[in-house]
């Protein structure tokens, strides 16, 4: 939704630029990151800042030196942050390569080269599926902490 905060991580910063300038254009608040590690830095900063609004999705190129996307997506869904939607982008991969990728639980993957109007929907599709995937687990938390008692 216009006003959310995204979280753009990419090491090819004219990409990076220009999905920031896109999704700037379409009302939301953009951080920017070049790599997994510094965006972990970023995401736990913004934590801490009580007063401003939190980051909803992600977006993180898969390929990248430092800490890459899948090594993010696995740190955050181990943290205190794992509600994050997480949309990870690629240009060059296999069908092995996407079904692995799948194991790491992304809400979305996005194949470079893309327009700008795939982008939008899938930032849409990964906080539609992050909600559903966060409402079954809250449910399934209360099914599993209610007492167990025979009658």
């Amino acid at each position: 939704m216009k006003g959310d905060v995204l979280l753009i991580v990419e090491d090819e910063v004219d990409l990076r630029e220009s999905i920031v300038r896109l999704l700037t254009a379409q009302g939301y608040e953009v951080l920017q990151a070049n790599h997994g590690k510094e965006a972990l830095l970023l995401i736990r900063a913004r934590a801490r800042e009580a007063t401003q609004p939190q980051i909803k999705v992600i977006l993180s190129d898969w390929m990248m030196e430092e800490m890459n996307g899948i090594e993010l997506l696995n740190e955050l869904r181990k943290s205190p942050y794992r509600h994050i939607a997480f949309v990870l982008m690629s240009g060059a991969v296999t069908k092995e390569a996407l079904k692995d990728a799948m194991v790491h639980d992304p809400d979305s993957v996005l194949l470079k080269p893309f327009e700008g109007s795939t982008l939008l929907k899938k930032i849409e599709e990964a906080i539609s599926v992050r909600q559903k995937k966060g409402a079954a687990e809250f449910l399934a938390s209360i099914d599993s902490s209610k007492p167990n008692i025979k009658r």
